[in-house]
């Protein structure tokens, strides 16, 4: 009787290990993710924004990544048109306050056509705000942000404070 009781303890023991390491996998498993932003606008002016990013969950509250971007713009309302490739990247922190709620930073450096006539010429963008993360599925999240670009300048491609993003976020490994 005695054998069987500790044979009984011994298992629960095992599975207990298990499932600890089941979820310690899991833990380490979640620490990249990935994501971005997409738009479009079609019509005289036609847009395409692709704003892809790769982050990773330095602790359960502070996240680092990478991004880039690349615009697309056709502008037919002016006389002969004008047409624009923009293209450039990112680097971004954020710190969740709360569940929701994380506070967002970040450095962008775009390269492109900023006036017609004009040559090319990187831009750089300083970006300080916040945003909500609302859970879509066991991996994802669907993050809105306001953002503040505290280096807003002549050659600036926002038009105005504060930029609105929607994105979307999966954690892959």
């Amino acid at each position: 009787m005695t054998f069987c009781l500790s044979l009984f303890l011994v298992q629960q023991t095992c599975f207990g290990q298990a499932e600890d390491t089941k979820e310690a996998e899991q833990i380490k498993s979640d620490k990249f993710f990935t994501g971005g932003n997409f738009g479009l606008q079609f019509g005289s002016l036609t847009l395409i924004n692709l704003s892809p990013l790769l982050g990773y969950n330095v602790s359960e509250k502070f996240k680092a990544g990478v991004g880039g971007t690349y615009i697309y713009l056709n502008d037919n309302s002016n006389l002969g048109g004008y047409t624009a490739n923009t293209y450039g990247g990112r680097v971004f922190v954020r710190y969740q306050f709360i569940e929701s709620l994380f506070g967002h930073a970040e450095y962008e450096v775009l390269n492109g056509n900023w006036f017609i006539g004009e040559p090319r010429r990187n831009v750089t963008s300083i970006f300080i705000g916040g945003g909500f993360a609302q859970p879509l599925g066991k991996k994802g999240t669907i993050n809105i942000l306001l953002l503040y670009n505290i280096n807003d300048g002549i050659f600036s491609p926002y038009s105005s404070n504060p930029i609105f993003r929607v994105g979307y976020n999966l954690n892959i490994f």
